[in-house]
Formats: structure tokens, sequence, C-alpha cells
């Protein structure tokens, strides 16, 4: 480019080349065609390329930005729902087999075990014994712990010849265990033949804000078989063994 006589000559002219160009032109003349002839004091307006000026404007940084915040707000939920669900499949992973230990001593040991919820907070400095409840705990506080011990005598406490078969203790942050079952009783009972004692009913484990997305159900018949729920219609939500969707109480 050539500033003097107060003009600016841009190769990017949409019209054609003015006489006061032609000796002022920074190019060749055959490099452009038509020259356009911009007034001095007007030198702002020229494309900024022709100026040597490099950089990104002021709406295209906020353009930018805005596309960035929309993408990590995207992954931020996506992170979020894949920690539910994860959180709501370990509990259900370590249930299943919780109930399945229980249902299998009592078959092997031939006597009753007793499966319940209780409120386990084992200290750093206990034994495991000195640490472990000797009897249930309160209504549906599955998720603050759960034990499973045999009970020989009947007495739904773990005294005498009674062993602890399993704990599982409080660990899944924000999931929610419910037990619902046929009799309404707080517990689990397998008999010695592995028989639920007619208690058939479902473990439900739901998340603290009740997302769907991280709904879950263990069903457990009166033959004590159990079976966990799936995403059988591949929707992205859980059903029961029967299809039906699970909603949380």
């Amino acid at each position: 480019m050539n500033p003097t006589k107060g003009f600016y000559c841009s190769p990017y002219c949409p019209q054609p080349s003015q006489p006061s160009c032609a000796s002022h032109r920074p190019y060749p003349y055959h490099s452009c065609p038509y020259w356009t002839c911009i007034d001095h004091d007007l030198k702002t307006a020229v494309n900024r390329n022709e100026l040597g000026i490099s950089g990104f404007t002021i709406i295209e940084l906020i353009t930018t930005m805005l596309i960035i915040g929309m993408l990590s707000g995207l992954a931020v939920a996506g992170y979020q729902s894949q920690l539910k669900t994860q959180r709501a499949d370990n509990a259900v992973n370590d249930f299943m087999v919780f109930l399945q230990s229980g249902r299998s001593a009592a078959i092997t040991q031939r006597t009753e075990v007793i499966l319940c919820p209780v409120d386990w907070a084992a200290s750093l400095s206990g034994t495991l014994e000195a640490n472990t409840p000797q009897s249930c705990g309160s209504r549906n506080a599955w998720s603050q712990g759960s034990i499973a011990f045999t009970d020989h005598n009947s007495d739904m406490q773990v005294n005498g010849l009674d062993k602890v078969i399993g704990l599982l203790p409080h660990e899944y942050i924000d999931i929610d265990v419910t037990w619902r079952a046929f009799r309404n009783r707080s517990y689990l009972r397998f008999n010695k033949n592995g028989l639920t004692d007619w208690q058939n009913g479902r473990f439900i484990f739901c998340s603290a804000d009740m997302d769907p997305i991280a709904t879950r159900q263990i069903t457990v018949n009166s033959a004590g078989r159990i079976y966990p729920s799936y995403d059988y219609d591949a929707d992205g939500l859980h059903e029961d063994n029967r299809g039906r969707r699970i909603i949380c109480p």
C-alpha cells in the first residue's frame, strides 16, 4: 500500500481503477485489474488484512465463548447423568451379591437367614466383630447399611450359633433403597430351602432427585429367585422383569 497524496490503494476493489491511483498502486498492475482509492482520513475502513492487522473481532470472540459455554454445559450434564447411573448400578450389583449370598447360606447351612437394614458405621480402631450390629435397624433404612446373618433360634438377633453372612456399609451417595414386599415386613427371610417365607417383593433404587435414568429394581419372588431390572426397550430407562416401568415410592 502507498499512503502518499492522502490515498490508500486496495487490491480488493469493486470498481474500476481511478486515475489518482495509477502512480501509487503497491502491486503490479496485472495483479488486480481494479483499484479503489480511499481517502487517507478514512483509513480505518481499509480491510485490516491490507494494513497488516491480524486477530479476532469482539463479535467473533463472544460467539466462540458462547459456543464453548454451551458445549461445556452439555458435557457437565452428561457427566452428572453418567455418575448417577453408575452409582445406581453399583448399588444394584452389591445388593445382588448380598441377596444371593444370603440365600446360598440358607440352603447350604440348612438354617434361616435374615437380611435387614442396620445403622452400621465401622470404627477404624475396632474389630469387625465389635462394629457389627447385633440386630436389625429401623424400617427401610437399607441405604444406611444392611446385614445378612444366620438365625438358628429365629429371634432376629446375632447370638449363639448365628454367623454374619454379609455386611453392606452406607456408601451409596444420593441413592435411596426401599424394600416393598408381601406381608409388609421390614426384613427379608430365607428359610433352609431358599424360599422367602411368602415375602415376594422388590428392592427399589432411586436417586435423590428421583431421576428416572438412575432408577433400578431387584425383584425377589416367593421361591427366592432374584431378578434385576434392565432397559429392555433401549429407551434409557429400566423396566422390571415384566417390562413395566419402575416408579420410585
